[in-house]
């Protein structure tokens, strides 16, 4: 090997080992000698955690009566608990109702997109103003026309599209009509 590769392998391995040592003297707590004899405390006044002082007071009588101050406390801590879950709660439903609307916009577009088509091919399906069709061509359209009299005029609607009778050639033929007054 070079002494480069070396070099830089002993660097860092010297540098995993401190940072291991770092996260140990981390795991402990800080409490790795200064005043306090090892015994912990690591230069941090020694307190006790019995006595008067254990329950939050330095009253008399044990502090019994003052452990509720230790519990409220506690309470808080709960509440900011609280309030964080519910915010994260409240970031889930957003998320959630942001989803749903997404997929109810994605359908609105698809189903205008499928009446769009349907209205397209309708259109294209219907003859112009004049057009004339065959006996045979009116009966064969999808509807089922009605028939609509009006001044002495016999109008024939199938769907939106309105025909009068007609005769070329000596044969039945339907020619495409403006809708009759009134419909």
């Amino acid at each position: 090997m070079t002494r480069r590769r070396v070099r830089w392998i002993a660097g860092f391995a010297a540098l995993l080992m401190l940072a291991l040592l770092a996260n140990s003297a981390y795991a402990r707590g800080g409490r790795g000698g200064g005043r306090g004899g090892g015994r912990g405390g690591g230069g941090r006044p020694n307190i006790s955690r019995g006595g008067p002082a254990g329950g939050g007071s330095f009253s008399r009588g044990g502090g019994s009566l003052n452990r509720g101050g230790g519990f409220e406390s506690r309470n808080r801590s709960d509440g900011r608990r609280d309030s964080r879950s519910n915010n994260r709660n409240d970031r889930y439903d957003d998320r959630n109702d942001r989803y749903d609307d997404r997929r109810e916009d994605r359908n609105d577009r698809y189903d205008d997109r499928r009446d769009d088509r349907k209205e397209f091919y309708d259109d294209r399906r219907r003859f112009a103003i004049g057009a004339t069709l065959t006996a045979a061509t009116f009966r064969a359209l999808s509807c089922a026309s009605r028939t609509v009299v009006v001044n002495g005029i016999s109008y024939y609607g199938c769907g939106s599209t309105w025909y009068n009778r007609a005769y070329a050639g000596g044969a039945v033929s339907y020619v495409v009509v403006a809708a009759p007054p009134g419909y």
